[in-house]
């Protein structure tokens, strides 16, 4: 089991709703939601609940093992990129790596300093190397820029390998390669133009 229970033992419980109903995030099975594209898993009742929790907030403190348990994020995959970094990384500076991957997206991470950059890009590198035909996944970057502010480094990276993973079977958090991403992003905005064209003629008439 996770190590991430809270000091002294704590253990996260977060409150649900208005009529205080509370979660007790360490009971959530994250094996019974992981494939959420199935409509079974939509009506699981760990899943309902993770769902209202995220849309509403949680406490800063809780943020962690929601991600953890959302994702189903495993504590092999944080041992795993802290061994693999020991190996990547030995003996050599951040700053001499010709180039990083970034999956086709332009993101700067103008939010981080210098310390959470440097690591957003270890983050990455151990990406392209546990995920070699991930060529193209231009959110990666992005979420990364948001997670690592929030979760220690190692935390991070279980959390988008598990997210890429999941992706890689039925596309649930990301397209995967660089054609199902443009057909995607072209639906997304023939969509848009024709919600847009329905509420002109509304506006008009």
């Amino acid at each position: 089991m996770f190590g991430l229970n809270g000091g002294n033992g704590r253990r996260f419980c977060c409150c649900a709703d208005s009529d205080s109903t509370s979660i007790n995030l360490n009971d959530i099975d994250s094996d019974a939601i992981w494939l959420k594209h199935e409509r079974r898993t939509r009506r699981h009742r760990d899943y309902q609940l993770l769902r209202k929790l995220a849309r509403r907030g949680c406490k800063e403190e809780d943020r962690q093992l929601l991600w953890i348990k959302s994702t189903n994020a495993s504590e092999e995959d944080m041992v795993r990129y802290s061994d693999l970094t020991k190996t990547l990384f030995e003996d050599i500076e951040m700053q001499d790596f010709p180039q990083f991957p970034m999956f086709g997206s332009k993101c700067r991470f103008k939010t981080l300093d210098s310390e959470k950059k440097y690591c957003a890009r270890k983050i990455l590198v151990v990406l392209a190397v546990e995920h070699d035909s991930l060529h193209y996944c231009p959110q990666i970057p992005f979420v990364v820029e948001v997670i690592i502010q929030h979760v220690e480094e190692k935390v991070a990276f279980a959390i988008l390998n598990a997210m890429v993973d999941v992706s890689k079977k039925n596309d649930w958090y990301f397209r995967t390669d660089f054609f199902n991403f443009r057909v995607r992003l072209r639906t997304f905005i023939d969509v848009f133009a024709d919600h847009v064209k329905l509420c002109v003629r509304k506006c008009i008439f």
